[in-house]
């Protein structure tokens, strides 16, 4: 199944190309194509990750594989352009996200600040954890979520700003 998956992404693989080389700056423009042949190269690393299961990182694949399958559904956006019964719903979401564009940049900004610290912090005691100077138990801030530890700390911050503060996990008897 793996390979036969690796061969319609390839023959896909070649069409884009071959758009490419006949669009030329055209096709480097529209940003509908770089989701295209991101989620066709994540897809590819995720099945060549999967198949090396036992050499890899498994939270890698899990991240490689939502953030392709993200992207092939928002694609899914751009052929809904195509029909006039749904047209309509794309242009009002276009439209939108465009309008807040200011709003989510504030909010990825105010995220990144918060995430910035917490990984200061958090890396600081890991490390006077490891090195024996902070006694007892320590229970790190930040999950391993993802490989990348800055955006453990990321992902850590938005969820708590979504209200998830059942992140840690903290005895409720110490705190009575």
């Amino acid at each position: 199944m793996r390979v036969c998956i690796l061969l319609l992404i390839l023959y896909f693989y070649w069409y884009e190309q071959t758009q490419l080389r006949r669009q030329k700056i055209f096709y480097v423009t529209n940003p509908w194509n770089w989701l295209q042949n991101l989620s066709m190269v994540l897809a590819a690393l995720t099945i060549c990750q999967h198949t090396l299961e036992h050499e890899g990182h498994p939270q890698l694949v899990v991240l490689l594989s939502s953030i392709s399958s993200f992207l092939i559904v928002i694609s899914s956006f751009y052929w809904a352009q195509l029909f006039r019964n749904t047209s309509l719903y794309v242009t009002m979401i276009k439209v939108t996200f465009y309008d807040i564009r200011y709003f989510i940049l504030m909010v990825v900004l105010v995220i990144t600040s918060f995430a910035v610290a917490i990984y200061i912090v958090d890396n600081k005691q890991r490390q006077l954890f490891e090195d024996g100077l902070l006694d007892g138990d320590y229970e790190f801030m930040q999950d391993e979520k993802t490989p990348v530890e800055f955006l453990d700390a990321w992902v850590t911050q938005y969820l708590l700003m979504l209200g998830e503060f059942e992140i840690f996990e903290v005895d409720s008897d110490h705190y009575e």
